[in-house]
């Protein structure tokens, strides 16, 4: 049987090095306008660095000139991001009793982790790997039938998802009514 694939969020173009820098392989789409954007001509001499810095700015130039809402709510996003971050790393420094100062941790660390969460596992996703791992057999389907809570329950626990959900990273979730911000 093949193996279920998972799928990233976020499917990024693979880098890789050459003599002149980083070259961009596959075509990077813009999902609100299924344009293509390209790396662009790089200058010469310029660092793998660089030329991947022109090539985001040239996304973010897209991103600003055609579709304007998107990016002020990719700003805001930035900048709760940065903020949440900045806080996350300051408080990652200090171990406390208190239940006030501990919650405040875990708040700056949830949503940074549901944004930068790389897999999304779906129900179908997780059906197909337990029919995969359990052998043949009359008791088949009720072994897997058992099974995909326990799964189900693992996974939202390590994703941060369901009932594990964070409370700060549910409300933000609710208030932007399903709209989905990705990097």
């Amino acid at each position: 049987m093949s193996q279920p694939t998972i799928k990233a969020r976020s499917p990024k173009p693979p880098i890789t090095d050459s003599p002149r820098g980083p070259a961009f392989e596959g075509l990077t789409v813009c999902r609100l306008c299924n344009a293509v954007i390209g790396p662009g001509v790089p200058i010469i001499g310029a660092s793998p660095t660089e030329r991947i810095q022109q090539f985001v700015i040239a996304l973010y130039r897209h991103l600003a000139e055609q579709h304007r809402k998107e990016s002020d709510r990719k700003e805001q996003t930035a900048m709760y991001l940065a903020a949440a971050i900045r806080d996350l790393v300051t408080l990652q420094h200090y171990t406390t009793d208190d239940s006030v100062l501990a919650a405040a941790i875990d708040a700056a660390r949830a949503p940074v982790h549901a944004m930068t969460r790389k897999y999304a596992l779906t129900d179908e996703q997780l059906q197909a790997l337990i029919a995969e791992a359990i052998p043949a057999s009359p008791f088949s389907k009720a072994i897997e039938d058992a099974a995909m809570p326990i799964a189900r329950k693992i996974r939202d626990l390590l994703s941060e998802q369901g009932e594990f959900e964070h409370p700060a990273v549910k409300a933000a979730r609710e208030a932007s009514q399903g709209s989905v911000i990705t990097s």
